[in-house]
């Protein structure tokens, strides 16, 4: 009995024919869209994020300011930390890595921190948010 009343109700839904699709009216002007190109122009800064949450930190050694092939995890953390601490025998190292910080996003406050026993030693930067 059940099967006869399933079979039923599937026979006459499937009978029934779908509902008529509105008309177009191509007589009526269409709406006008995108007039113009949009103004647009690469850019090589990143982009603040408005919703960072939570607190992290960021370890890099043997910082070079020349190397351009830092991956994009690194220019968010630059861009992102409210503090920056640069580790560096010497005040040269020091400005070189601040003005690399500065052109590449870094709004935070910028810390020196000398490792002057440490003569081998290259530049740290410790980025914190």
């Amino acid at each position: 009995m059940k099967k006869i009343l399933l079979l039923s109700i599937f026979l006459l839904g499937a009978c029934s024919s779908p509902p008529e699709a509105p008309k177009v009216d191509w007589d009526e002007k269409g709406d006008v869209m995108n007039t113009q190109l949009m103004n647009w122009s690469p850019t090589d800064k990143v982009i603040k994020s408005d919703k960072t949450i939570g607190n992290w930190s960021r370890k890099i050694r043997n910082f070079i300011p020349e190397n351009r092939f830092y991956h994009d995890d690194v220019f968010y953390a630059i861009a992102h930390s409210k503090r920056v601490v640069v580790e560096t025998t010497g005040s040269t190292d020091f400005f070189n890595a601040k003005a690399w910080l500065r052109k590449n996003g870094a709004e935070g406050v910028i810390e020196y921190r000398s490792n002057k026993p440490c003569v081998m030693c290259t530049t740290t930067l410790y980025l914190e948010k």
